[in-house]
């Protein structure tokens, strides 16, 4: 009796495997997001397991939400055990969809033949492809200074030609960073918003410079986003070159005039002074000279009484 029992319980099992009918067991969508007008194709994999009866009289049923229309349906070929069949459903947004995560549906239906026996039992599987729709945001950067050199105030212009932006942040990557931050909250950006940045370029070398602003937001369903904007510069970063022609004798251990001529070669700087840290000469009634403003490509001449103590150098 036991053993009747086990052979009729294995019997059960293969029938169950040669009834076991289609699976769904992949699908992919040519796109992660579609904009109204969009077109794409939605692929579904089916699969009958090895060991199952063939599926024949494959059909499909599609139920698509209002947002979408589908241009054409594939016909369906017969899957014998083992086999596997990969349908491509063709999509289309309307001009006038809503954002939103739309399902979908489709259905498979097919028959497959007991072993001996010519009874059609019916076999289905559905499965809900979500297609996302959602206006994305088209952002482009331009700044009000072109040249940057050291600790440069800026003003950007963010430009936003797509769908709304929301709770926007901006940062860099590369050698140029943000002046005393990580990043600068933006806000939400529908059009066109001027942002004031203090950038530091200290770091970068001279010359044109493609400038990458990392954007981190929520598109208008709330899906995040990171994108990257080049912006194009040029960094001049400007160099101390100043040089110092002693004009007069000194002579040692004894008071004297001296004369220097300030020659500045690099960028322009004002209120110059110079003092002296070596012990061996050391001024009068003064502990500087004043030399003022000091232009690009200028030099000047200033005098002051001193002592020296030890032969200079």
């Amino acid at each position: 009796m036991k053993h009747v029992l086990r052979v009729l319980f294995v019997f059960v099992l293969l029938l169950g495997a040669a009834q076991a009918g289609i699976s769904v067991t992949n699908y992919t969508i040519s796109k992660s997001s579609f904009q109204p007008g969009d077109v794409g194709v939605a692929t579904i994999t089916l699969v009958n397991p090895a060991g199952s009866a063939s599926v024949t009289g494959l059909s499909m049923t599609i139920y698509n939400p209002a947002e979408i229309t589908i241009s054409s349906a594939p016909t369906l070929a017969d899957i014998s055990s083992g086999g596997t069949a990969v349908v491509s459903v063709p999509v289309r947004i309307k001009p006038d969809a809503k954002p939103g995560i739309y399902l979908l549906n489709v259905a498979f239906t097919g028959f497959t033949t007991q072993p001996g026996s010519s009874t059609q039992i019916s076999t289905t599987n559905t499965v809900s492809v979500p297609i996302t729709i959602v206006h994305a945001p088209i952002l482009s950067i331009t700044t009000d200074t072109p040249v940057l050199g050291g600790i440069a105030p800026v003003v950007l212009t963010i430009t936003n030609n797509g769908g709304l932006a929301k709770d926007m942040r901006l940062s860099t990557s590369g050698t140029v960073g943000l002046y005393g931050t990580d990043e600068i909250f933006v806000g939400d950006l529908n059009e066109s918003k001027n942002v004031s940045v203090i950038l530091d370029v200290r770091n970068s070398p001279d010359g044109p410079l493609d400038v990458p602003l990392v954007f981190t937001y929520n598109d208008e369903i709330g899906t995040a986003h990171t994108d990257t904007s080049a912006m194009r510069v040029t960094i001049k970063n400007e160099v101390l070159d100043l040089r110092f022609n002693q004009l007069s004798d000194l002579v040692t251990r004894k008071d004297g005039t001296l004369t220097l001529e300030v020659v500045n070669n690099g960028q322009a700087l004002s209120d110059v002074r110079i003092s002296f840290t070596n012990s061996s000469m050391r001024l009068k009634d003064k502990s500087e000279i004043k030399v003022g403003d000091l232009g690009r490509a200028r030099r000047l001449r200033c005098r002051a009484s001193c002592t020296t103590t030890s032969p200079p150098g």
